[in-house]
């Protein structure tokens, strides 16, 4: 949860910036870019809604998470002016306060913006947020193996991931690449706000394959074999490639 947070906080400020940018240097996909923020802004709606998550998620977690989305929803009402209002839900909560200020702060650097900014609204937002002890910045170059905590998270768990990244290699075979993304991408965005993979008897449901429920480790084996399909070289974060090459190795017999 903390990695996903810090995740969150880094790119929120720089999403923001991109899609500005895309905005207004391409007025050609403008309709497409309004789908696909929507799409982003009513996946971050369930966690509002999810009074479950809401319990198990620590609340300075939770707050900060929550009042990012509502910076990124009040950024789509800028954006695409009187379309639609996804800021509605979080009015009642205490995000929303925060969602606005760092919403405000975007905004007063982005009408200045200068090439590098982006990284000094990571910090802003870190600051708002009360999370500047929680980030530091480190050069590209330097070798980061991932975070420990959640590295070491599925110790004993080894055969039931096996099992579920094979399940997953069979399912997104008869996928394209595009769909297992958004699989993948849906998992990502759910896991900010936290994925229990411990609780027995814990379900989530998926709005890109529905009808079908998922435990926590099942979707994060998801997400993983599908990012790795996606793209090979992007570190998830988990510590699942032993489980995925094993799987993979059943798979391709499987195939022969």
């Amino acid at each position: 949860m903390v990695h996903g947070l810090c995740h969150q906080l880094y790119n929120c400020p720089l999403d923001l910036c991109v899609e500005t940018r895309v905005h207004d240097r391409f007025p050609g996909i403008e309709a497409s870019q309004f789908v696909n923020l929507s799409r982003i802004c009513r996946e971050s709606l369930r966690v509002v809604e999810d009074k479950e998550l809401q319990k198990l998620t620590p609340s300075v977690i939770f707050s900060a998470s929550t009042a990012l989305n509502c910076a990124t929803a009040m950024f789509v009402g800028h954006l695409f002016p009187s379309r639609t209002d996804f800021t509605r839900a979080y009015r009642s909560t205490p995000a929303f306060g925060m969602g606005a200020r760092l919403f405000e702060l975007w905004k007063a650097r982005y009408d200045r913006h200068m090439p590098g900014d982006e990284y000094l609204l990571v910090d802003s937002f870190a600051e708002a947020l009360g999370l500047a002890d929680w980030i530091e910045w480190s050069a590209e170059s330097a070798p980061d193996s991932g975070p420990e905590p959640m590295r070491s998270k599925f110790v004993g768990k080894e055969d039931d991931a096996t099992m579920f990244c094979l399940d997953a290699l069979k399912r997104f075979e008869k996928m394209s690449p595009g769909v297992v993304f958004e699989v993948a991408r849906e998992i990502a965005v759910l896991g900010m706000g936290g994925i229990d993979h411990s609780t027995p008897g814990k379900t989530y449901e998926l709005k890109s394959i529905q009808g079908e429920k998922f435990t926590g480790l099942q979707l994060l084996c998801l997400m993983h074999v599908g990012l790795r399909k996606t793209d090979p070289a992007m570190d998830t974060g988990l510590d699942l490639d032993g489980p995925y090459k094993m799987a993979l190795e059943a798979f391709k017999g499987h195939l022969q």
